[in-house]
């Protein structure tokens, strides 16, 4: 949770989704992040992506300029610059604060006729993304749109492989989303608060693939 905040990150819904026990080990015990390969694969992935957005940023930027146009700095101008003009204008690293949620989307796609909300991840054996995933990424939608209610053209929840950047899962954010997003946050502040006892996952491969099985004493394979 964000100590200057209050706030549930949206990453830990990934985390609570992943396994409960490693917001009880993050936040009640403090333990440090192990980190790990993973962790720095996605730093790495993570900065690079970024500097090649920043580049296309540039470039699309001075091409604007030389034409007289302006350049869009605001989600509200962004928008209009999609609308009005026909073309899709992709940001990325956007930070973004909901009602009980806080964090930063990896990429927004703003298009005359929707806004894409994009989060990067590593591609699963079969695929598919988990459904802690699903859930950030939909976490990422309502905090959006509580703090853009003026926003009127849809969201759709994307999770994009870091690596090839298809689309593993595409889903237009609607209502119904909602109560799962608010039931990940209640357990999270929950496990946080001492009123909801964290669930360690059963899943022997969750536990052999966990960053934190060196410190976890729930885990299968603690060193």
């Amino acid at each position: 949770m964000s100590k200057h905040t209050g706030k549930v990150w949206i990453s830990d819904i990934d985390v609570q989704g992943f396994c409960e026990y490693k917001i009880y080990l993050k936040y009640v015990l403090d333990l440090p992040d192990p980190g790990g390969v993973a962790l720095e694969d996605g730093r790495a992935v993570h900065k690079a992506l970024e500097l090649a957005s920043q580049l296309n940023a540039q470039s699309a930027m001075r091409k604007r300029i030389a034409v007289g146009l302006n350049v869009p700095t605001t989600i509200k101008e962004m928008v209009d610059v999609a609308r009005n003009e026909g073309e899709s204008w992709p940001v990325r690293e956007v930070h973004v604060e909901g009602e009980r949620i806080v964090g930063m989307i990896d990429q927004i796609d703003f298009t005359p006729e929707k806004i894409y909300i994009i989060e990067d991840k590593s591609p699963s054996k079969n695929g598919k993304p988990f459904f802690g995933q699903i859930r950030q990424v939909q976490g990422y939608c309502l905090a959006f749109s509580e703090q853009h209610p003026e926003i009127d053209l849809p969201l759709v929840a994307v999770i994009r492989d870091k690596y090839s950047r298809k689309d593993m899962w595409v889903k237009p954010f609607t209502q119904d989303d909602i109560p799962g997003v608010n039931e990940a946050i209640d357990r999270i502040i929950g496990i946080i608060d001492g009123t909801w006892i964290p669930v360690p996952s059963i899943s022997e491969v969750k536990h052999s693939v966990c960053s934190w099985n060196s410190v976890c004493d729930k885990s299968h394979y603690r060193g």
